[in-house]
């Protein structure tokens, strides 16, 4: 995944939005071409069955993984955890929430973004990181002239 800014520039790390963690939550939960991503969901232990409950702690583990990684590169000693919470009802929208493949991509880059890919402290990243590139893929073969171009 793309860690830099065009032109070379590092980004920094941050806490991504709650908005940013339901869209991915929402649409790993609810595509179906991502059956096999929440199958490893699955085998680890989280289930994404729509529900409100699973959608709320999938998009709060997610936000604990990043916060834990701002914690680490940038907090003095001193700070915590936020101990928030990401709360998704159905009426949030975001549940039966229709997005473009670019935009899921975008907070799943985004999310990935400010995590450590090389060692990762939590099974799920490579789980997201592999989503990503899946979804990144799919994007870039659904381009207009892609099958027109010659292999090799």
């Amino acid at each position: 995944m793309l860690r830099y800014r065009p032109g070379g520039e590092s980004m920094s790390k941050m806490v991504v939005s709650d908005a940013c963690l339901k869209r991915i939550t929402s649409f790993l939960a609810s595509d179906p071409r991502f059956d096999h991503t929440r199958r490893a969901l699955t085998e680890g232990g989280i289930d994404l069955d729509g529900s409100s409950a699973s959608l709320t702690a999938f998009a709060t583990r997610l936000l604990l993984i990043n916060e834990r990684e701002y914690v680490t590169a940038y907090a003095t000693h001193n700070e915590k955890m936020s101990g928030r919470t990401v709360w998704m009802k159905y009426d949030d929208g975001f549940i039966a929430w229709s997005m473009s493949d670019l935009e899921a991509f975008k907070a799943m880059q985004s999310w990935l973004c400010q995590l450590d890919l090389e060692e990762p402290q939590d099974w799920v990243i490579p789980v997201i990181d592999r989503a990503a590139r899946d979804l990144a893929e799919m994007i870039i073969v659904a381009l207009p002239g892609y099958d027109e171009l010659p292999w090799g």
